[in-house]
């Protein structure tokens, strides 16, 4: 889920997804990121380095010196993420990014640490939208919101293949709205702070389904 925002302020899609092209220009000035939804990954922003390579290697993708540059600029803009002028973050994480590993274990817990740190953070917001939860409106799809300089919020759509930058108002609402349903189906910080940390305690070759209520 990516828009890279040009110096003029126009939004066009990035191939490896994530609204981390958000977080500052040439001049390194932040803009307002909004909510954003991942169903089977998770944001570029809150990737560590480890992640952000096996995800872009991932089906004869990146490889050799492409790979290094990508993932040292991605590293770069989520720096800015922690940076004075850090813009508010809010994202959803389907429980299923939160159960689909890195091949390396090891790497894998060190993500799921890293982003139970970000959890602490006062202006990231993170929701896990638990498989308990059921059908929502937004299956199969990750979306991200992006607030332009002018005001103005575009929506960014992505899956494995593709990525549409949707710029109409009624689109942009509708797809508001569906996000506000999932969002209402999704754990609220606290208990998803404690979801990661029972992932952290987990062996890490079986997973158990112990619920988790609303009011942790």
């Amino acid at each position: 889920m990516v828009l890279h925002v040009r110096a003029g302020g126009r939004a066009e899609p990035a191939r490896e997804g994530v609204v981390d092209g958000a977080l500052g220009g040439p001049g390194g000035r932040s803009r307002p990121v909004r909510p954003e939804l991942g169903i089977d990954l998770l944001h570029g922003l809150l990737q560590t380095p480890d992640y952000a390579r096996e995800r872009m290697g991932l089906g004869g993708g990146m490889t050799g010196t492409t790979l290094d540059q990508q993932v040292s600029a991605r590293m770069r803009r989520r720096a800015r993420l922690y940076g004075a002028q850090a813009p508010a973050f809010r994202a959803i994480f389907s429980e299923a990014a939160l159960r689909t590993p890195l091949t390396d274990r090891a790497q894998w817990r060190a993500q799921l640490e890293d982003l139970l740190g970000a959890t602490n953070a006062r202006h990231i917001t993170v929701h896990v939208l638990p498989f308990a939860a059921g059908m929502h409106g937004l299956a199969s799809t990750n979306l991200t919101f992006l607030r332009q300089p002018d005001g103005s919020t575009v929506a960014y759509t992505e899956n494995s293949v593709s990525g549409h930058v949707i710029e109409s108002p009624a689109r942009i609402e509708s797809l508001q709205r569906r996000y506000d349903a999932v969002r209402d189906q999704a754990l609220p910080p606290a208990a998803s702070q404690a979801f990661i940390r029972q992932l952290l305690e987990e062996p890490p070759y079986r997973a158990t389904f112990r619920s988790l209520t609303r009011e942790a």
